[in-house]
């Protein structure tokens, strides 16, 4: 991992085999990526798309890139609401290039979608099957059990955050606001309409639009 000065900014943690990348931001760029790794290398990591491949291809095979340098500034505040809209710019120049966001924590594929993708545990046929047990009722964590996936791939998928276009949509109850999903709300502003982005997530119209008038900006962190 490169060394770089103490400075806020955008980062990439890129998997060279697959192309797969995870974007971020921080007030201290340095600190965070430590923060990563050691999250990596404790196989905790909140990213499940960049803890699978971080297993499966081994620390050597990624790289640490900063892409964008912010300066310094008294007002952390708005400092974290410029960083917010720097990594959604990154973010949605990705989308708008064809990649697919796989899902809330930024990690995105080049190619080999679906079946095809090389970390892909399921198949179209099970995806399908999940998502039709899901809206009979059946809980996610009995999904997992029986597919022998993670909660947070059953989670993925419910939440259309990945297999989007694969089997019928899930109906998903309404949750409480975290910054996790104010940050995902944030970075669709301009990319899906407000209505479709609630009924999705699972939250109100209010919601959406309150966030992307920029509420919730202090708690959404890199």
């Amino acid at each position: 991992m490169p060394r770089v000065a103490a400075n806020p900014g955008v980062y990439r943690i890129l998997c060279t085999p697959t192309g797969s990348a995870y974007i971020g931001s921080s007030l201290d760029i340095t600190n965070r990526w430590s923060k990563h790794r050691i999250q990596l290398r404790k196989n905790v990591h909140h990213c499940a798309h960049l803890q699978r491949a971080w297993n499966k291809y081994g620390e050597d095979a990624f790289e640490w890139h900063v892409i964008q340098v912010l300066p310094k500034s008294g007002d952390r505040l708005g400092l974290r609401r410029q960083l917010v809209e720097a990594e959604s710019i990154h973010l949605s120049a990705l989308f708008a290039s064809g990649k697919q966001l796989n899902s809330s924590k930024y990690a995105y594929v080049v190619d080999n979608q679906g079946e095809k993708h090389p970390l892909s545990k399921l198949t179209e046929k099970q995806v399908c099957w999940l998502k039709e047990q899901f809206n009979a009722g059946v809980k996610p964590s009995v999904l997992a059990s029986t597919l022998g996936v993670s909660r947070p791939t059953v989670s993925d998928i419910i939440h259309g955050r990945c297999w989007v276009t694969v089997g019928p949509p899930t109906r998903v109850k309404a949750k409480r606001m975290n910054a996790e999903l104010a940050r995902e709300i944030f970075l669709r502003k301009g990319q899906e309409d407000a209505l479709l982005l609630a009924n999705r997530l699972g939250v109100s119209r209010d919601v959406v639009y309150y966030v992307w008038r920029g509420g919730w900006a202090a708690r959404m962190k890199g």
